[in-house]
């Protein structure tokens, strides 16, 4: 999320706990704060965000109605968000490779390390 920001983006969080996730915004400073939100609704949040990130271990909580032709999803938990008909609506614009984006995850962190000091 951090790298996000640091980006220039704005950053919508979802989780059926809410305060825990207001608090660790809060933790990020003044900064960030006003680049991320916090969504209360499910519905609204994946109808409305172009890139999502489902780290969710729930099933079949995005549904072929939440997908345009805009929609990207990176899922790194298991089982998967996507419901089959998601699934299929995605297409090639879906990433869920644990192993993927844990790598992917490693070389953005060491690349923001070595931009942070001067390497």
């Amino acid at each position: 999320t951090e790298t996000l920001i640091g980006m220039g983006s704005q950053v919508s969080i979802y989780d059926v706990h809410v305060e825990p996730s207001r608090e660790w915004i809060k933790t990020l400073g003044q900064g960030a704060g006003p680049k991320i939100q916090v969504l209360e609704k499910l519905e609204p949040a994946l109808q409305r965000h172009q890139f999502i990130i489902d780290a969710s271990p729930a099933e079949n909580i995005i549904q072929a109605h939440h997908i345009t032709p805009e929609t990207y999803i990176s899922a790194p938990g298991m089982p998967s968000g996507l419901d089959p008909g998601a699934e299929t609506a995605i297409s090639n614009r879906y990433l869920h490779d644990p192993l993927q984006l844990g790598v992917a995850t490693m070389l953005v962190g060491a690349a923001k390390y070595h931009l942070d000091h001067g390497q």
